[in-house]
């Protein structure tokens, strides 16, 4: 399901990294920090229409 939820995510133009923190991959060192509070809102969004198009 991961696999499948990267893909479509790809496919509707999410952001490479915006889909790596869905998923909860480990970045390296100081990035992680300086990016989480830039993204946080690019995730809630994300994963909105990600609803969006699973519920239909």
């Amino acid at each position: 399901m991961r696999k499948l939820a990267r893909d479509c995510w790809q496919d509707m133009g999410i952001d490479w990294i915006i889909g790596e923190m869905i998923l909860n991959h480990e970045r390296d060192g100081l990035d992680k920090w300086y990016m989480h509070a830039h993204s946080r809102e690019q995730m809630r969004k994300a994963l909105k229409e990600w609803g969006e198009v699973v519920l239909g």
